[in-house]
């Protein structure tokens, strides 16, 4: 893939459309897993969350007409935590590789392991996906990241979720809900941005 040949070609004419700096002087540079650059619109749109699917739940506690059974209520792709991923730099210098970042599934209510793995299934099932437990980001960055001289900065990574509301209909036909989330995949990593910050 030319990723790389594209990420030289464009960090020394990167505009404004590809960056910006915020209150603290810091600037944003934002790439995907390939390395490509992404616009700050492009970011913007990926960093909403999308909604999958909603399901109107009742104000009052619903009877449940099955037991043992997980609901999904509503679905959508969200991001996680960012985090560092290489060390800071002083310029000049290109940022290539760093250190990998384990991304993992959360939930709100534990129910014990078998419970909670049907809910999660129940959840990528609703994705078409296989559910990921635990996964790592790349230690090879797509790209180049370029830190000019006299700055210094550093290369962070925001991984994407999927996300959602499920409830649980236990044996006795009672429900309890709880927030899932599970790492999205790009292959065998975790899908992200890359983002270079320099100050």
């Amino acid at each position: 893939m030319p990723t790389k040949v594209l990420a030289e070609e464009t960090e020394n004419n990167i505009t404004d459309e590809y960056k910006y700096t915020d209150l603290d002087g810091k600037t944003h540079q934002y790439y995907d897993v390939h390395g490509n650059p992404l616009t700050i619109s492009e970011v913007e749109q990926l960093m909403q969350p999308k909604l999958v699917s909603l399901e109107i739940q009742p104000t009052r506690a619903p009877i449940y007409p099955e037991a043992d059974v997980v609901l999904v209520n509503s679905s959508y792709e969200t991001t996680g935590t960012r985090r560092q991923v290489s060390p800071s730099v002083v310029g000049p210098a290109t940022l290539t590789y760093g250190q990998s970042v384990s991304v993992s599934s959360s939930i709100g209510v534990n129910f014990g392991a078998e419970i909670n793995s049907r809910i999660f299934r129940a959840l990528a099932l609703r994705f078409g996906v296989t559910y990921t437990q635990t996964t790592t980001s790349n230690t090879s960055f797509g790209a180049a990241f370029p830190v000019p001289a006299g700055k210094t900065g550093a290369v962070y990574f925001t991984p994407f979720l999927y996300s959602g509301y499920c409830t649980y209909v236990d044996t006795n036909y009672q429900g309890t809900g709880t927030y899932v989330s599970f790492p999205k995949m790009n292959g065998v990593f975790a899908a992200g941005v890359y983002e270079l910050i320099t100050w």
